[in-house]
């Protein structure tokens, strides 16, 4: 039973990783075969082989280690070279280099395409109106003076119809100068906030959350809230004779007393009610509850072919510039490496996208196949990136780069892979083994 439990946990991952790598080595395979390069093997994963069989020159196989694949081309190292014509390096630097490039060329694709279907076929989202309801203390919406009740009008000169908009402006541009026009009591403002780069999330962040109102859609059986007569549709008006003006701030309220009786006044349809009710203390999270959730509004977006394909385009682009910001803060020390993740973390994240829905597990599938085109074309031997640079420097000295020379970079790039495999591999552990450990010495409420 746990090993059957164990195999559907772990199959999302597989299905992910498997078609990943199996686009990307199929643009090295197209190329290389329109070239007239011989393949030998198409490898899905790596190890012992499963499953394969021949047709024409090439074996195709799948193999047991899932994290990868490789695609093996005739002549492609320097044992191999005999000079025959079918040989990797019997063609021009510019043939191989688009040979290398085709691989993170279709992980691209792929995102476009996957993106396009899903705006293609409709994707939900949460509305929200582009209203600020909370600020954090001290965050850089709080510094360019925003307030609570601000109406979002424009953002870099984009009109913005909710919040969805504003946030994906924020997010694509972390440690940037953002220009707000706001709508403040009815009068316009325009207000000028530097964004900071949010170190566990990644990409913009300045502090500010939607505007949700103190409506109840939610209420837990045998909750604080259930015993007291709260129900779906009330409308929380006052905490102990205090106005509530948002979710946020009635949630304060009750964060705030647990174990103390406090009295609501509740909006039910066309009459007012007051209800008491105790909040009870989650010794998880340190505060007090009373079992009720907000109201969530969707919105489902849908467009056609066209619209959907230059919407798909758009948040590839995005998710592309916004990696390498990530990168290059990465480099400069402005983001701690601990927030890397490996085949862990991603394992978790495509079984909790798979539990969300199919468009979850698509939308992460796209987002990680940027990813991986981006990571292939870093400048680091063994990688794609590593390869264009070697044919660059032979295309521009007019002969192949020192064999040995070659020999020593390529062990190089293959420590510092392993390298950073291990570190991501320890972070994913440490993570999971923090999770248990919290689970073991917190009290359950």
């Amino acid at each position: 039973m746990f090993a059957l439990n164990w195999l559907i946990n772990i199959l999302p991952f597989i299905v992910v990783i498997s078609i990943l790598v199996f686009v990307h080595e199929l643009g090295h395979f197209l190329v290389a075969k329109k070239f007239g390069i011989k393949v030998e093997k198409f490898s899905i994963g790596f190890g012992p082989k499963l499953i394969s069989f021949q047709k024409g020159d090439t074996e195709y196989l799948i193999s047991a280690v899932p994290l990868g694949g490789y695609v093996k081309l005739a002549g492609e190292s320097a044992e191999e070279k005999t000079g025959a014509v079918w040989e990797f390096y019997s063609k021009s630097p510019f043939q191989r280099t688009l040979v290398i490039l085709a691989g993170p060329f279709m992980n691209i694709l792929l995102a476009v395409f996957v993106f396009s279907c899903i705006f293609f076929t409709g994707i939900e989202l949460p509305y929200f109106e582009a209203k600020i309801g909370e600020i954090t203390k001290d965050s850089p919406g709080s510094k360019a003076d925003l307030k609570v009740g601000d109406i979002i009008l424009k953002a870099n000169d984009r009109q913005i119809k909710d919040w969805t908009k504003f946030k994906h402006i924020i997010l694509t541009n972390p440690n940037r100068k953002i220009s707000i026009l706001i709508d403040r009591n009815g009068e316009r403002k325009s207000i000028q906030v530097k964004t900071e780069f949010n170190k566990e999330k990644g990409g913009g962040y300045i502090g500010v959350s939607p505007f949700i109102p103190p409506a109840i859609d939610a209420v837990e059986p045998e909750s604080p809230a259930h015993k007291a007569g709260i129900k779906k549709g009330d409308v929380v008006l006052f905490i102990n004779d205090k106005q509530i003006s948002s979710w946020n701030d009635m949630a304060k309220n009750i964060h705030n007393s647990a174990g103390e009786k406090i009295s609501l006044i509740i909006k039910r349809e066309k009459e007012q009610l007051k209800i008491s009710v105790v909040p009870k203390l989650n010794k998880t999270l340190n505060i007090g509850l009373i079992g009720i959730g907000p109201e969530f509004k969707t919105i489902t977006r849908r467009y056609g072919p066209i619209g959907a394909l230059v919407q798909g385009c758009n948040q590839t682009i995005s998710l592309i510039g916004l990696t390498y910001r990530s990168i290059w803060m990465l480099i400069k020390r402005e983001i701690s490496p601990k927030t890397l993740g490996g085949p862990i973390m991603i394992a978790q994240l495509a079984n909790k996208q798979a539990e969300a829905g199919l468009m979850n597990l698509f939308y992460l599938l796209a987002l990680i196949s940027v990813n991986l085109a981006i990571l292939n074309l870093l400048p680091i031997p063994v990688l794609d990136g590593g390869h264009i640079i070697f044919f660059l420097i032979e295309s521009i000295k007019g002969s192949p780069v020192n064999e040995k020379w070659l020999e020593w970079t390529t062990k190089f790039g293959i420590a510092l892979l392993v390298t950073l495999m291990v570190y991501v591999t320890f972070n994913d552990i440490m993570r999971v083994a923090k999770d248990k450990i919290i689970n073991v010495f917190t009290p359950t409420p």
